[in-house]
């Protein structure tokens, strides 16, 4: 399928679904809804359009770039909108974000996140928006609840040998346990493949 109307705002750094559908997030702080659930079923095409009706744009300082955002929503209307940020500069902390009444971001703390060995790092939300979750592309895992207690959980990369992987997002099962998202090489060519993985 293709997404429409996001032409021209430079690369993404996050996608999350919602319950409106899907919300894109920019290397440059842009945001845009991508309304419903699936593309058109005869053309293919997800409409999206800029969300500055119900969301500001992301705290991104002229000059600098993000690398990777998640976002989501607490509730059910826009005021419990949630960001979790990683700046090109500051590649080791996560800034968390939540949208205030009147057109901001309000900083609500951050997170060290992993080195990513030179590959880009993925966030995601978890539960109700009350954990994050980031997921190096070397395939380790760190869980952060954001309550109270701050827990933090890490899990190694997988052991490969001599597969070449790149992983790409994980999440947590209603279980507890935790499920990663990997692109898999074929020994010959360039065809890749998705993985899952479980860990308990």
């Amino acid at each position: 399928f293709a997404l429409d109307g996001i032409g021209g705002s430079g690369a993404l750094a996050g996608a999350s679904w919602t319950q409106r559908g899907l919300v894109l997030l920019t290397t440059s702080g842009d945001v845009f809804r991508c309304d419903g659930h699936r593309p058109g079923s005869h053309t293919g095409v997800w409409a999206c359009s800029g969300a500055a009706e119900d969301l500001p744009a992301l705290p991104v300082p002229e000059g600098a770039e993000l690398v990777s955002a998640a976002f989501a929503e607490r509730g059910s209307h826009h005021d419990g909108a949630v960001v979790a940020l990683v700046y090109k500069h500051m590649p080791q902390v996560a800034g968390l974000f939540r949208a205030a009444p009147g057109g901001a971001w309000h900083a609500e703390g951050e997170v060290h996140v992993p080195r990513s060995g030179g590959h880009i790092m993925h966030l995601g939300f978890g539960g109700e928006a009350d954990e994050l979750i980031v997921t190096t592309g070397a395939g380790e895992v760190v869980r952060r609840r954001l309550t109270a207690d701050r827990a933090t959980t890490t899990f190694a990369a997988p052991v490969g040998g001599a597969v070449v992987r790149e992983h790409r997002a994980a999440c947590a099962l209603h279980s507890g346990d935790l499920l990663r998202l990997a692109l898999r090489r074929a020994e010959e060519g360039n065809i890749w493949s998705p993985e899952l993985f479980e860990t308990l």
